[in-house]
């Protein structure tokens, strides 16, 4: 079985359920978590509830601007370079 990043937990939680279907798994890019790392990922992504206003949504757009990691950085800084240059 092959798993490539989240599917690697797929794949490992698939041998560990069913043993006898799965002869090898090959994980690609798994996510290894610290048990701190794996805390604060699930804070940060917890389900927010459903709400008639939409109020959820400005809890979540901070998160997402907050997470939205290095290379999103670096296409800003790509854009915002190439829009001065033009």
């Amino acid at each position: 079985m092959l798993g490539y990043h989240i599917g690697s937990t797929v794949a490992v939680e698939t041998a560990r359920r069913r043993p006898a279907d799965v002869a090898s798994i090959i994980d690609i890019s798994a996510p290894i978590f610290t048990a701190e790392e794996a805390a604060a990922l699930s804070a940060t992504f917890a389900p927010l509830p459903l709400d008639e206003t939409g109020s959820r949504f400005s809890i979540m757009w901070p998160r997402v601007l907050e997470n939205r990691g290095p290379l999103a950085r670096v296409v800003n800084g790509f854009i915002g370079e190439h829009e001065r240059n033009v």
